[in-house]
């Protein structure tokens, strides 16, 4: 007796299904990491893009300085705090990226600070000029050296201490 071609028939064609079905799931499924591929690349370049335009517009601003000299309201004195301790009182009339222009200055006398968040009774506030060298009103200070600076209240012990030393002249 010859064996039978009638059953391997069916076993070569479900092999033969198998095959092309797995090369249609390796298709898809590669057709599927393509598209994920491209489509996050190209989120990847939108998010470059959108990065760049910002860090454009940041370094645009920091250039001009026009979102910290739009803070400063003119008609009130500042406060300027610097690296080395020493606070200086007047008005900030100029702002460049390196540099800040003060007129019209006043600090505390050294001998008279304190450690305390209230102006002290004894507190000696100096204009500017009276000193040995001389100097004119007026100071230009390097930015890497101003620690901040602030607005003052009008109603603050430092705006009322000024205007009383200017009646006094």
């Amino acid at each position: 007796m010859q064996p039978s071609t009638v059953s391997s028939a069916p076993a070569n064609r479900s092999n033969q299904l198998f095959k092309w079905g797995a090369l249609a799931a390796a298709v898809v499924l590669l057709g599927l990491v393509v598209f994920c591929v491209v489509v996050e690349q190209k989120h990847a370049k939108e998010a470059q893009q959108q990065s760049q335009r910002l860090a454009e517009r940041v370094a645009k601003l920091e250039a001009e300085d026009t979102f910290v000299e739009s803070e400063i309201m003119k008609e009130r004195y500042q406060a300027v705090f610097l690296t080395n301790g020493q606070v200086y009182f007047g008005k900030i009339t100029k702002l460049t990226k390196d540099t800040m222009k003060i007129e019209g200055i006043y600090y505390l006398d050294k001998a008279s600070t304190s450690d305390s968040n209230t102006f002290p009774s004894d507190a000696n506030l100096v204009k500017l000029g009276k000193e040995l060298h001389g100097p004119e009103d007026a100071m230009i200070l390097e930015r890497n050296q101003v620690t901040f600076w602030e607005n003052l209240k009008p109603d603050g012990e430092v705006s009322k201490a000024i205007v009383e030393f200017k009646k006094s002249l």
